[in-house]
């Protein structure tokens, strides 16, 4: 398994949330850019559970170890949390009512840290956080990231040694 294509193929999405924010500084405003943002994380997060379900079974199928699936792990769980920054920092851009507890003297860096710092809370299901959601694609947004922790931590971890064992076992009768 290589991880320099799995990263490769997550900074296309990462490049796309950034291609976002540049229509944003050309004054591409509007409602339908909100919706792009939208569309674009339900597909990005369908992205990202297909290919990590599609790595998992191949994980199963070698002889891979636990850590460099770990490995694994961290690295798209990294990749979707700076990828939902991007998103809920996109958003702000479009529409700085779309957050609250954002102060307006921050720095473009210091929004981004808040936008990073509160994906990792939404991510890691804390729910401790300053900024919170105050529009319905805000929201949506939060919730897809949410399911996509859930679908992520506790499915995928939890089930990587049971998978394995049940595709060697599998393996096993179909040989007999």
């Amino acid at each position: 398994m290589k991880f320099r294509d799995l990263i490769i193929q997550n900074i296309l999405i990462i490049t796309f949330g950034l291609i976002i924010f540049y229509l944003d500084f050309i004054e591409f405003h509007g409602a339908s850019t909100k919706v792009i943002v939208v569309i674009f994380s339900i597909i990005k997060s369908g992205f990202f559970v297909w290919t990590g379900f599609r790595k998992i079974v191949f994980f199963s199928k070698m002889d891979v170890s636990y850590y460099n699936f770990l490995a694994f792990i961290g690295i798209s769980i990294s990749l979707i949390v700076v990828s939902f920054a991007i998103d809920y920092l996109c958003l702000y851009q479009i529409d700085d009512s779309s957050f609250t507890g954002i102060g307006e003297s921050l720095t473009w860096y210091e929004r981004c840290f808040k936008f990073y710092f509160f994906s990792v809370l939404v991510f890691s299901n804390v729910g401790i956080a300053t900024v919170a959601p105050a529009s319905m694609a805000s929201e949506f947004l939060m919730m897809i990231e949410a399911i996509l922790s859930f679908i992520t931590i506790i499915l995928v971890l939890s089930d990587f040694i049971s998978l394995k064992e049940s595709l060697s076992a599998r393996g096993k009768r179909w040989s007999e």
